[in-house]
């Protein structure tokens, strides 16, 4: 018995369980049950990613997954190869530089880097250089903690937790010893994580870590699970004792809870893990079409051989659209092979990091006209470009549809309601469908079958349409939204809900900066524009899995903006750049 089971953190009863009704209300359950259902994630393992944002995960896909319902069959294929490829290699290249040197130092980082890389050489320089990049952050972010080989074996596979009946999952990347002699963890990361997610996949692996290693004959008092951001050149370390392994204990208990209420309910709910669904086929959730498209292209796999580095049926979003259309490597490096770009513009993250303040201000009700809730806002969240995003903010209260609607109670925003509509008439009935909202459109028609997915800034309904807001913080780039390729396809994934709503689709690109002026023409789509935008998706989704070259586009218009452009094989002359 471990050190671990002798504490309360495992409880041999869990509290009575409740269920959802109809109405989306809970009723407890008349019985207790023992600590976890039976077989609940044993086999494939509970993951960070699987308990996370719990409230937006599917019902349906958390039953199918927990093995209370099995699908009857699996929907497409996972692609390790273009996802998992060149983070094999970087891993296996920091794990042999730490068995030559204390820590990765740059003389150990090159005597390893050769055989490392070679199975992933192919893919070019430009991949191999944003690798290198990855290393050395690495090597600058942990050069002050050595890290000696052991624990090789350590969280090879899931944990199991007995008493609990279930495994624990998700992937360590590089285990050793400091130079105290204390177990050491490493997670690397390629993308920014937020601090609940960050902090959820601390606890799950600290609990396996005890799980594993505290046993009567040689106890842990504590150990370091370190989280190494290599994008944004942060680390986060976090020092882990017993106590704390009982208290992530309880956490998992109340996430474990919501995760089988989610599978006692079962119902299907459109979100955004729906793309990496094996149960698309016949999901109720999902807006699919059934019909075959007209196309003059033949069907997949007839003539030419379908390239290894593209999964089907293939997942189309409005950003991976306009990028095959600039630049077909820049498409594969991003979207394909999931490379982060490490020297993204300060106006990209800036964008970003607006559109997440607006999430915030509407989080708790429409209140960006609410002055003192968007300045606590700022407050807690201050940047340096504070001055700027605040106007921004007031930019868009003047326009956003929610300053129509009263306040909640106990709440002074609201706003002044708009003169006229969205069509020009008086104003009416405007709701919320929904802020930051994933949607999926799939097409199981020839020539191909595709998914088309975007995640969509507001959807409102309003009078007789709805319409869909695109908040952008850049300069305006065209006069019609109609003329912007990422509007058309966010307009087709939404013309099914558009055609149950019975209402007309209007999708707006919403400019925040005050020096832009007025927004574009708003993309009014009929049912001609509808039946091309799905034409031009299918034979795109078509030349994706076929190609097989990827080149560059290779024009000074293109490669100027491209953060790849110093190492790419077929950029533009650096001397016609602007």
């Amino acid at each position: 018995m471990t050190a671990f089971d002798q504490t309360n953190a495992e409880p041999d009863r869990w509290p009575p369980r409740q269920r959802l009704t109809t109405t989306g209300a809970t009723t407890p359950k008349t019985t207790d049950r023992p600590a976890y259902p039976q077989g609940f994630g044993r086999d494939v393992g509970v993951s960070p990613f699987l308990l996370s944002n719990l409230d937006e995960k599917c019902p349906r896909y958390i039953r199918a997954f927990t093995g209370q319902q099995r699908a009857a069959e699996s929907f497409g294929f996972r692609n390790e190869f273009a996802m998992m490829g060149w983070r094999n290699a970087l891993r296996e290249w920091l794990a042999n530089a730490h068995r030559l040197d204390s820590h990765a130092r740059t003389a150990a980082l090159t005597q390893t880097r050769s055989d490392a890389l070679a199975r992933v050489e192919h893919l070019g320089p430009d991949v191999i250089a944003v690798i290198d990049e990855m290393a050395q952050t690495y090597s600058r972010l942990c050069a002050e903690t050595p890290l000696f080989p052991g624990g090789e074996a350590l969280l090879a596979r899931p944990t199991l937790l007995k008493k609990r009946n279930v495994s624990l999952a998700g992937r360590v990347d590089l285990r050793g010893i400091d130079s105290d002699g204390s177990l050491v963890l490493r997670c690397l990361r390629y993308r920014e994580q937020s601090p609940t997610d960050r902090q959820l996949e601390t606890e799950l692996i600290a609990l396996r870590l005890f799980t594993e290693t505290n046993t009567d004959d040689d106890p842990i008092e504590a150990a370091t699970v370190d989280i190494i951001d290599l994008v944004n050149e942060r680390r986060h370390s976090h020092v882990i004792t017993l106590g704390d392994a009982a208290q992530y204990a309880r956490n998992l208990d109340d996430k474990v809870a919501q995760l089988a209420l989610l599978a006692d309910d079962g119902r299907a709910r459109m979100g955004g893990h729906c793309a990496g669904c094996d149960f698309q086929i016949d999901c109720p959730a999902l807006e699919s079409d059934r019909p075959k498209v007209e196309s003059s292209r033949q069907p997949l796999g007839t003539s030419r051989s379908v390239s290894r580095m593209v999964s089907t049926p293939i997942t189309l979003s409005p950003t991976s659209v306009d990028t095959w259309g600039r630049c077909r490597r820049q498409f594969r490096n991003r979207h394909l092979l999931k490379l982060p770009t490490l020297d993204a513009s300060s106006s990209s993250r800036f964008g970003s990091y607006v559109h997440e303040m607006l999430r915030l201000i509407h989080a708790d009700g429409n209140r960006c006209t609410d002055r003192s809730h968007v300045t606590d806002i700022l407050d807690t969240y201050a940047t340096d470009e504070r001055s700027k995003l605040a106007t921004m903010i007031e930019r868009h209260s003047q326009r956003c549809p929610g300053a129509q609607l009263p306040p909640r109670p106990g709440h002074s925003g609201g706003g002044t309601p708009s003169k006229t509509t969205a069509r020009g008439g008086p104003p009416g009935q405007v709701e919320l469908l929904g802020q930051e909202v994933s949607r999926i459109r799939t097409s199981y028609g020839l020539p191909i079958a595709f998914n088309a997915m975007a995640r969509f800034d507001a959807l409102w309904r309003r009078d007789d349409v709805v319409e869909a807001r695109d908040y952008k913080t850049g300069q305006r780039l065209v006069d019609r939204v109609a003329d912007d390729v990422t509007a058309r396809v966010q307009a087709w994934i939404l013309e099914p809900l558009a055609r149950r709503e019975g209402r007309q689709l209007i999708v707006r690109q919403e400019y925040l900066d005050p020096t832009v002026g007025d927004d574009p023409e708003p993309f009014v789509p009929d049912v001609h524009d509808f039946a091309a935008i799905g034409e031009f998706l299918s034979d795109t989704a078509l030349d994706i899995v076929h190609e097989r070259d990827f080149d560059g586009n290779g024009t000074p218009h293109i490669c100027t903006w491209c953060p790849a452009r110093e190492t790419c094989p077929d950029r533009a002359d650096p001397d016609t750049f602007d």
